[in-house]
């Protein structure tokens, strides 16, 4: 059987107890603090998931 790991969703608004990865210029908030796993990604203005 195969559990889900979590699942990435792509948000304008600053997310709770997101943190920043500074690479991908991305915030990110963990699987962990959703109840459904959910992995809020925050993408910087110009980025290629952004733009």
């Amino acid at each position: 059987m195969y559990e889900i790991m979590h699942v990435g969703v792509p948000v304008t608004e600053p997310v709770l107890e997101e943190f920043y990865a500074e690479g991908l210029k991305v915030h990110i908030s963990g699987p962990n603090n959703n109840p459904f796993k959910f992995e809020y990604l925050r993408f910087e203005e110009g980025t290629p998931p952004s733009s």
